[in-house]
């Protein structure tokens, strides 16, 4: 019945993700052609400026290449139902509805993330076909199958590791009416200590190989650098072991903010 019961809050929030196709559509491709156009336009100048043929390990077209893969991971792992919609519950008093269902509410949360994905999947298959259209070959010859299935699980786990990432913070509301400020800079602060702004290779290096056992760095360089096959089997294997950890930890944390804050929920919405 369990089981059941969260197939079903998946595939409302899968329908729901997809029900305005045209503003769906409309707004991947512009956010897509504005960001991958300002990306061009600073590196391009960079690399003219400098007369440098790589920096951090990256030609022009190699740069480009890990910000589109960065751009469509980072829409895989990020948090799908919503920055505050959970917090959002808990001060609008519509987290009452969810005490009484026969399933604990961190999983139906979670199903809702996995269904909000769906559509995710759609654009990245669109956009393969581009990439194979317009990029050098011989630079996507880099993210080959083996790459790609071994990206898999990382994508998987990263979307598990987002959702608890956030999740403690959004929990906060039970005690403060605000916590937009805790999650935005969450996301700032994910995005640049996790390559989402710059390549972690031109960090300096031993400040990037503290940053990759970080959750940021695990849900959005490593999927990029599986794929473009810069990771070893050895630093795969500890990074997919950090992942595991980073997730018991924040589960342990998660379970304990829900388990104090719910004690004084008082919500009356339904």
């Amino acid at each position: 019945m369990r089981p059941t019961m969260l197939f079903h809050f998946f595939s409302l929030q899968a329908r729901k993700s997809m029900s305005y196709r045209l503003d769906f559509w409309v707004k991947t491709v512009v956010n897509t052609l504005i960001g991958l156009g300002l990306v061009w336009y600073l590196w391009s100048s960079i690399f003219a400026s400098t007369g440098q043929e790589s920096y951090g390990g990256y030609t022009l077209a190699g740069m480009m290449l890990y910000y589109v893969l960065m751009m469509l991971t980072m829409r895989l792992t990020q948090l799908r139902i919503g920055d505050m919609d959970l917090a959002e519950e808990i001060y609008n008093g519509s987290l009452s509805r969810y005490l009484v269902y026969p399933l604990s509410y961190l999983p139906v949360k979670y199903a809702q993330q996995m269904g909000g994905i769906v559509d995710v999947v759609l654009q990245i298959a669109l956009s393969a076909l581009v990439l194979w259209y317009f990029f050098p070959h011989e630079e996507l010859a880099v993210v080959s199958a083996m790459n790609v299935i071994r990206a898999l699980p990382v994508v998987l786990l990263g979307s598990l590791l987002a959702f608890l990432l956030y999740l403690p913070l959004q929990l906060v509301a039970f005690w403060a009416d605000n916590v937009w400020s805790l999650v935005l800079l969450a996301r700032f602060a994910s995005g640049l200590l996790g390559g989402g702004l710059l390549p972690l290779s031109l960090f300096p290096e031993h400040w990037a190989n503290t940053l990759r056992l970080l959750p940021p760095a695990l849900l959005y360089d490593f999927p990029v650098a599986t794929l473009m096959g810069r990771v070893t089997q050895g630093q795969y294997l500890l990074s997919i072991a950090c992942i595991c950890g980073w997730i018991l930890l924040l589960t342990f944390v998660s379970r304990t903010v829900w388990q104090r804050g719910t004690v004084q929920y008082t919500g009356v919405g339904i």
